[in-house]
């Protein structure tokens, strides 16, 4: 029984050491372009923990994306960060524009999370919950 226990724990610390969460870029994906993904994802999460508000995110999103802009020339997974990025970039720019408007902050607070996962796969790191 012990036995079974430790393999277990040892397979799960394995999972763990080798799974989500790296600080490696995945393949097809230049180091400089995930680092600006890494960066958009912890932009999110201060959002999310209402550390920051939401025109400051849409303020450090902006220029980020602006680098990316800057360096071009994609691999395909590249350009699926990219994409989400501006996806993330977008939530926050109408969030921003419409506050004035009676808007579901909450739905936008959805989407933030749910683009901010995709991000967080694309990166291979770890995807947040509410």
């Amino acid at each position: 029984m012990k036995k079974a226990a430790l393999i277990l724990v040892m397979v799960l610390f394995i999972n763990i050491l080798t799974g989500c969460g790296s600080n490696k870029p995945p393949a097809n994906v230049r180091q400089e372009i995930y680092d600006i993904a890494i960066e958009v994802l912890s932009d999110c999460d201060l959002y999310l923990d209402g550390k920051i508000s939401l025109s400051s995110s849409y303020e450090r999103i902006g220029k980020t994306r602006e680098q990316l802009k800057n360096i071009g020339g994609f691999s395909n997974e590249e350009d699926k960060i990219y994409s989400t990025i501006l996806e993330i970039s977008n939530i926050f720019f109408y969030g921003v524009h419409e506050r004035n408007r009676k808007i579901d902050l909450d739905k936008i607070n959805d989407d933030i999370l749910k683009y901010r996962n995709r991000l967080a796969e694309r990166s291979n790191q770890p995807l947040r919950e509410k």
